[in-house]
């Protein structure tokens, strides 16, 4: 080998050391790329906790000062697929929410996995955190019955009533309530029932009767929870 094509080797490997020391930093695909380096970090320690119809997540904070909210993606097995789960943060910037907790309603019993990563305010994600799971419980007791029940003739139209109610604080074997869905009015005369449901609402605390119901003179009116 000649001295001059040692030197053209020479120079070409010289180059070529060049070439690499000037890449371009902001390609994501670089590990040393500045993208890389300021990506937020990774939420730690994510916790997965079964409710009644309901997985309630919670984790480590992540203290980065551009900070915009937590992506969080759901899957129904630990390597599958994990989809964005939304939440009241800005779904448009895949942000589930800005808290340290999460509480996915599942309505039935289930199993899911769950990862989240954090999400700065140019929109950059951070890398997903190891996952978690937890199946979802069947709601098997019923709730309380409702309290402090009144009723109320409408000034205006004959024959309508205005229930009011407090809704039950407590299932009806005294634990914490869970799945209450709605409310059931059960009028009965005099007292002694019998005459069937009249009106399903939801979980709210009002009910009126008498819109297109015959209503007796004396009735009497019983809530149940749902």
């Amino acid at each position: 080998m000649t001295l001059g094509r040692v030197g053209a080797i020479g120079a070409l490997c010289l180059a070529l050391f060049a070439l690499s020391c000037d890449r371009d930093r902001s390609n994501p695909l670089d590990p040393q790329s500045d993208l890389v380096a300021d990506l937020p970090a990774t939420p730690a320690q994510i916790a997965a906790e079964a409710g009644v119809g309901v997985i309630r997540l919670a984790w480590q904070p992540v203290t980065d000062k551009d900070l915009a909210g937590y992506a969080i993606y759901r899957a129904a097995q630990s390597n599958g697929t994990y989809t964005f789960v939304a939440g009241d943060g800005d779904s448009t910037a895949q942000i589930t929410t800005g808290k340290t907790t999460f509480a996915d309603t599942i309505g039935a019993v289930a199993t899911f996995f769950y990862r989240v990563a954090a999400v700065d305010t140019t929109g950059l994600r951070g890398e997903l955190s190891a996952f978690a799971g937890a199946t979802a419980l069947e709601d098997a007791v019923a709730p309380g019955a409702p309290q402090s029940l009144s009723a109320v003739p409408d000034e205006v139209t004959i024959g309508r009533v205005t229930l009011r109610w407090s809704a039950p604080q407590r299932d009806s074997n005294g634990g914490e309530i869970s799945g209450l869905a709605g409310h059931v009015l059960l009028p009965g005369e005099q007292g002694g029932g019998g005459l069937g449901p009249i009106h399903t609402g939801g979980a709210g605390t009002r009910g009126d009767v008498g819109s297109g119901v015959t209503v007796p003179s004396r009735l009497s009116h019983s809530v149940l929870g749902l």
